[in-house]
């Protein structure tokens, strides 16, 4: 910042009720001003903040809390251009996957010999923009499940034994309760075969067991 940028923003600030007078405040707070202000621009933009915001003079804090504001909305402004940019090109290459994409992924697994086709979501954009909102293949939102279940049986077709991910997943989960269900009705022996628990059944106690009606050689009953 110019000498004569200096006294002018000065100037202006000193319409501030309770502005100082004195020499050595007002040379201290030029010193602020121009580690605050690089150019003749942002001195500009400081005082406009500066009385924009304050009727009184709140000491130095007003002019860091005011630069804090501008520098916030440039930086807000810079993104939001550079959002717009990421757009442009995020759109054109959207448009560039769309003329050949058919709206849906096959996935393959060899392993499992699982077959999935699934709506395409895929994405396009630029993950060092703190606010970006993905912009996503437009085919793959208006696919219809009946034709996912066409190409997934004519997939299925051309790969014997093999099968969907969701049976896959159905036939894991089956398997699962089986087990679940034959722990609970018993446990391995040594043999490697099916024990059952033995569940105790107490008899049915007779008259002899509990004395009631015996007679005895003297005719008593007991």
């Amino acid at each position: 910042m110019t000498n004569t940028k200096l006294e002018e923003t000065l100037g202006r600030l000193s319409v501030l009720k309770w502005f100082p007078t004195n020499p050595y405040a007002i040379t201290a707070i030029g010193e602020i001003l121009r580690e605050l202000c690089p150019t003749d621009g942002d001195a500009t933009d400081l005082a406009r903040e500066v009385l924009k915001s304050f009727d009184e003079w709140c000491g130095p804090q007003s002019l860091r809390k005011a630069r804090a504001v501008i520098l916030e909305a440039k930086l807000a402004k810079e993104n939001e251009r550079k959002l717009q940019a990421a757009y442009v090109v995020a759109g054109a290459d959207r448009k560039e996957h769309e003329a050949t994409c058919p709206g849906y992924l096959v996935e393959l697994d060899s392993e499992a010999r699982t077959v999935s086709v699934l709506p395409c979501r895929a994405g396009f954009g630029a993950t060092d923009i703190k606010i970006w909102h993905w912009l996503r293949c437009r085919k793959g939102d208006v696919i219809s499940p009946r034709l996912l279940r066409e190409v997934l049986e004519a997939e299925l077709a051309k790969r014997p034994g093999w099968v969907s991910l969701d049976t896959h997943y159905a036939r894991l989960v089956c398997e699962g309760k089986q087990r679940l269900d034959t722990q609970k009705i018993g446990v391995m022996n040594p043999a490697g075969g099916l024990s059952v628990p033995a569940v105790f059944i107490p008899p049915m106690a007779t008259p002899e067991d509990t004395g009631q009606g015996r007679t005895d050689h003297d005719g008593t009953n007991k």
